[in-house]
C-alpha cells in the first residue's frame, strides 16, 4: 500500500492586525524610498492588498511575503493591516514564503512549468 504524502493545510483566518505586531524579514533600508512612495500612493488610491502572515504564538506574526508592499502600506499611515493568518509549522511557512516570493519574480518557462 502506497504512503500518502502529508499535504500542507492552507486554511487561514482573515483579520485586521496592528502593523506593529507584524515582523518583517527584510529591512526597509533594502528598498528604494522613491519606489516605496510610489507604491504607497498607489495604495492610497486603490487600497492595499491583503498580506499573508504566520502566527508566532506570542502575539506576534511573521510576514510571509510582499515585504516591500507592507512597508509601502505602512507609509500610507495605516496602523492596521488586513491579513490572512496561517498556522504553519516553521518549515511550511518557509515553503509558502518561498512560493509567494517566486510568484513575484520573472521566471523562465522551465521554472513556471515546475510551479
Amino acid at each position: 500500500m502506497a504512503k500518502r504524502k502529508k499535504v500542507m493545510t492552507m486554511e487561514f483566518e482573515k483579520r485586521r492586525l496592528g502593523a506593529g505586531v507584524i515582523d518583517v524579514e527584510t529591512p526597509i533600508e533594502n528598498y528604494e524610498k522613491k519606489e516605496l512612495k510610489t507604491r504607497a500612493a498607489y495604495f492610497l488610491l486603490n487600497g492595499a492588498p491583503e498580506f499573508s502572515v504566520n502566527a508566532q504564538g506570542n502575539g506576534r506574526y511573521k510576514l510571509l511575503a510582499a515585504d516591500k508592499d507592507f512597508y509601502a502600506a505602512k507609509m500610507t499611515g495605516a496602523t492596521h493591516i488586513t491579513v490572512r493568518v496561517y498556522a504553519f509549522t516553521d518549515k511550511n511557512a518557509d515553503i509558502f514564503s518561498l512560493l509567494e516570493r517566486l510568484k513575484k519574480e520573472d521566471l523562465g518557462a522551465m521554472e513556471e512549468g515546475y510551479l
